[in-house]
């Protein structure tokens, strides 16, 4: 029999995970429909989701007010308080079409991006109505496909772009299969900001999951920012076992593909990748890095300490955006000459002051400053890196 307190029950305990910090109880007249939900999750998109709303209030910040709150998802709110001794304890599920997170066609979420032949970028469009699962049986050759958006203007621009990225990808796979036909799309997680979000993080979690509980093939796209998202989602796996069944099946796990694309985030150096994909069971099929962004520390190490504090300054509505990247390294390169007796030069229109030695790393690379800026500040790592 499960553990009680007065006339609650405990749903999950403090510690089911690594990262959790409360006990969440239910009252003891719900805990039979709770039950139900957490037993059932496995196969269903909608169990799982609510589920792992739960969860996530299990290491949720917030001070012990013992005032009822609200967590919103898409379709659902969960009604909480947490009391005096830093528990929760859950109120009521209401599930209803009303709940839904901020408006917008803009809104991060799960879309669907179809090949139009007539407008859009490339021939694709990404659809304006958010999706609450994969259609996993619509297939390019043997598996279905599905990207998660790092940095773009909108998920228009993202549905556009990451084809390209699939494409090359995934070049073997697609060999000899035309994409570019009607009725054709790949599934697109957008993310307009937030991509540290534990929201957006647990609604990754539960698509993979939802495939994994399908045993489809899906081979994954994660590009710039939203690698450090699957990242956390892969986490999210591995430390909660219970909410998947991937982990000692061989069938599934052959299922799972994934391809990082141009990486960004915590923990998305290669040896990490590598190691985290095979400990959640998810096929690693390559990493292109793209070698002119300074956000990605594995190939600009070191050039990152000296090249992004001053590319950073002048980028920010300075020199850059009055003269432009050429000049900016033309300029850099005549700068040396000007040093003065303190070893001190100004460059640029704010007259940003730079030692010696950081004009004269600079100089040497003048060549490459334009990409760098580009790449690092600007939108080229929106675009698949060739040559790498």
């Amino acid at each position: 029999m499960s553990p009680s307190v007065g006339s609650r029950k405990i749903l999950i305990p403090q510690f089911a995970n690594p990262n959790s910090s409360r006990n969440i109880y239910v009252y003891s007249d719900h805990f039979a429909d709770w039950d139900v939900i957490k037993k059932s999750h496995e196969r269903n998109y909608y169990l799982a989701s609510i589920l792992r709303a739960v969860y996530s209030l299990n290491s949720c910040a917030g001070g012990r007010t013992g005032k009822p709150a609200k967590l919103i998802q898409p379709g659902f709110a969960v009604h909480y308080l947490i009391d005096e001794h830093g528990d929760v304890t859950l109120l009521q599920l209401e599930v209803d079409e009303k709940h839904q997170l901020p408006s917008g066609q803009q809104s991060s979420g799960l879309y669907q991006v179809k090949f139009s032949g007539d407008h859009g970028l490339d021939g694709w469009e990404t659809q304006d109505s958010p999706k609450t699962a994969m259609q996993l049986k619509h297939r390019w050759k043997e598996a279905h496909y599905a990207a998660v958006a790092g940095k773009f203007d909108s998920k228009e621009q993202a549905g556009g772009k990451l084809v390209d990225h699939i494409r090359n990808a995934y070049s073997g796979e697609l060999r000899g299969h035309d994409i570019d036909r009607a009725n054709k799309h790949y599934s697109l997680y957008w993310q307009n900001g937030g991509y540290r979000s534990d929201r957006q993080s647990n609604q990754l979690a539960s698509l993979m999951q939802q495939a994994m509980g399908q045993k489809a093939r899906v081979h994954w796209l994660a590009h710039g920012e939203g690698a450090g998202t699957f990242v956390r989602a892969m986490k999210i796996l591995k430390s909660a076992p219970k909410l998947h069944n991937a982990e000692n099946d061989g069938k599934v796990r052959a299922r799972q593909v994934v391809y990082f694309s141009n990486p960004r985030g915590a923990d998305t150096a290669s040896n990490e990748l590598e190691a985290l994909c095979s400990q959640v069971g998810i096929d690693l099929a390559g990493i292109n890095r793209n070698t002119n962004d300074l956000w990605d520390r594995e190939t600009n190490g070191a050039h990152s300490e000296r090249f992004l504090p001053l590319i950073t300054k002048i980028g920010v509505g300075g020199f850059v955006g009055a003269a432009g990247f050429d000049t900016l390294a033309k300029g850099l390169s005549l700068a040396v000459q000007a040093t003065g007796p303190g070893g001190m030069i100004a460059a640029g229109v704010g007259c940003y002051i730079l030692g010696k030695s950081a004009c004269n790393d600079i100089s040497g690379h003048a060549r490459s400053l334009k990409a760098i800026c580009q790449n690092t500040l600007g939108k080229g790592n929106q675009n698949w890196t060739a040559g790498v």
